[in-house]
């Protein structure tokens, strides 16, 4: 793992965007940093003069090869969702810094859920969001050919495999356990079914009450359909583990709304774009079958991966993650899901 050297302080990131020319000498800027998650640092610039801000972002680890993953990332998907994810303003690898369009009005989710905020239209939106991109980015919509030039372009990273199945604790005297992990292990990085976001939780995504902007797609790469829905819905789970009764249901009600938007969003592309080889089939149903399977067995992979930093709820946690991996076929809604975590 590489650590970029020339890391931003609030000053130098002033001083770099004058440079580039987004404000002139003469302004007036103040700048803050937004956040500083040992990967990534963010700040906020603006000019209070001509109500103009801007989002500096500068990865930290892996930076060049994250930057670039994530930049074309940004980009494709705004080709089609461009109102769930920022504008790219400036991109430089080298710095591994990205300029975004001025976030600074919406709040990072999880710090938003920690303090019992609720974002309306969280759910509709992230369902939408994968529901579009993960179709438009699959064999079920890209000619094999572009397919293959972008396989080329977002190949996964070695580091992030390591770091996310390294953290699942080991339930040595679960062997069908172990055997599933395993199974969706290989299934994840042999699928190539789709272009994945890859990071996909509450900490990637920004929110307010009519307005959700998906970011840091840094891990991008061809998978399952599955992964991105399964991660998504156990960072929600995970947060209502700590949260009283009333939060909770709130959670919950957004797991389902997500999976039933994602199911119409994706149908809906699918009658209208899909390619004549899989539509002539008439195997929507038992795709979503399939794509379902796979996200409650990575939510609870997740959900097992999330226990290991908590000491509150750990074990209740490590039990719902095994349940949902040891059987995923055995939950056919998100109602499933949602009545075992509940249970434990």
């Amino acid at each position: 793992m590489t650590v970029v050297q020339n890391l931003l302080t609030e000053s130098s990131a002033v001083a770099l965007m004058i440079k580039l020319g987004f404000f002139s000498n003469g302004s007036k800027l103040t700048c803050r940093e937004l956040d500083n998650d040992n990967q990534n640092l963010i700040f906020h610039v603006y000019d209070q003069a001509q109500n103009k801000g801007l989002i500096i972002k500068q990865s930290i680890r892996d930076a060049k090869q994250y930057a670039k993953i994530e930049n074309s990332a940004l980009l494709r998907q705004s080709i089609y969702v461009p109102h769930l994810v920022p504008k790219v303003v400036y991109a430089d690898t080298d710095l591994a810094v990205t300029v975004l369009e001025d976030l600074s009005h919406l709040q990072i989710v999880k710090k938003g859920l920690m303090n019992g905020n609720d974002y309306p239209n969280l759910s509709t939106d992230i369902g939408e969001f994968l529901g579009k991109t993960l179709f438009y980015s699959s064999s079920y919509a890209l000619d094999i050919q572009v397919k293959k030039r972008l396989m080329k372009h977002f190949t996964y990273p070695k580091f992030w495999e390591a770091n996310f199945f390294n953290r699942i604790p080991k339930i040595d005297n679960n062997q069908t356990l172990k055997v599933n992990i395993d199974k969706l292990k290989k299934r994840l990085f042999n699928s190539e079914e789709t272009l994945i976001h890859g990071n996909l939780h509450t900490g990637s995504i920004w929110a307010g009450e009519t307005e959700t902007k998906v970011t840091d797609p840094k891990f991008s790469f061809f998978g399952p359909i599955g992964f991105d829905l399964g991660q998504f819905i156990a960072s929600l789970f995970f947060t209502a583990l700590t949260r009283n009764e009333n939060q909770q249901i709130v959670l919950y009600n957004h797991i389902e709304t997500m999976w039933e938007t994602f199911c119409s969003s994706f149908s809906e592309a699918w009658e209208k774009d899909c390619l004549n080889v899989y539509k002539t089939n008439n195997c929507l149903e038992t795709i979503l079958r399939e794509i379902f399977a796979d996200t409650v067995g990575f939510a609870g992979c997740e959900l097992m991966r999330l226990a290991d930093r908590s000491f509150k709820q750990k074990e209740r946690a490590l039990k719902i993650g095994a349940k949902f991996t040891e059987y995923p076929k055995y939950f056919h809604t998100t109602k499933d899901m949602i009545h075992t975590v509940q249970k434990e």
